[in-house]
């Protein structure tokens, strides 16, 4: 994760405002089914790049036992505070994802969103995820193609006429994207068309029975998340070890 990258998730009010209505709207119960289509608590579970431990307090609630890692300090204490509120309590570890400090085979579960388009070296982290879950365990990613629209102007401009689309329902400005490109520039996944890359790269690694949904979105965002984000849909992955 570049420095801009870094310092782009350590100043993350915005993020943890979204994350906090989520925990706080239908979306909560959307997400919770869908996951729980993978998984049966309890189980053993580590959010990978937790931010302000959406999954971690959710699948608290369920009964599982959950370890939160990230890099930023302030992520975590809006994860702590998050929480706090649920009247759940995750085990919230600051750890940085490509060196994850637990022993190998220790996880039912490893669970992450809009993390992957953030590495460096997703390979490295694909693999640190591999050796961690116990035989038979299972990685789900959320993602998306988040700056695929940066390498394609049509895409681009559909991207701002959502944004202008929001502003005429909503009356308030939203930006997908601002002009800084420094962000993601440099990460290795900004111009991939996923998951394809990523099904070959966990295949090589050793996973199996891989699965992916491309509509996911559809089932877990609102409605004006699917409008904003129809350039860019999120999709899951599900891949057992």
């Amino acid at each position: 994760m570049n420095d801009k990258n870094r310092e782009f998730w350590e100043d993350g009010a915005d993020y943890e405002n979204y994350v906090y209505s989520e925990l706080n709207d239908d979306r909560k119960q959307k997400w919770k089914k869908r996951i729980n289509l993978h998984i049966k608590a309890p189980m053993k579970i580590l959010d990978a790049g937790c931010g302000p431990g959406f999954f971690s307090c959710i699948l608290s609630e369920d009964g599982n036992k959950v370890i939160g890692i990230d890099r930023s300090e302030d992520m975590l204490k809006y994860a702590r505070l998050n929480a706090e509120e649920l009247n759940v309590y995750p085990n919230f570890i600051c750890m940085d994802i490509n060196n994850i400090d637990f022993p190998n085979d220790t996880f039912d579960i490893i669970i992450s969103r809009n993390v992957t388009w953030t590495l460096d070296n997703p390979e490295h982290v694909y693999q640190e995820f591999y050796n961690k879950l116990k035989s038979g365990g299972k990685l789900i990613i959320y993602d998306a193609n988040w700056h695929i629209p940066f390498y394609n102007n049509e895409m681009m401009e559909r991207v701002r006429e959502n944004e202008r689309k929001y502003y005429e329902d909503f009356g308030e400005e939203f930006k997908v994207y601002d002009d800084d490109t420094s962000i993601f520039e440099n990460l290795p996944l900004s111009n991939i068309v996923r998951p394809k890359w990523d099904i070959k790269v966990l295949k090589e690694i050793g996973f199996k029975n891989i699965e992916t949904d491309l509509n996911v979105g559809e089932e877990l965002y609102s409605d004006w998340e699917l409008e904003l984000y129809s350039e860019t849909p999120l999709f899951e992955i599900c891949a057992v070890k």
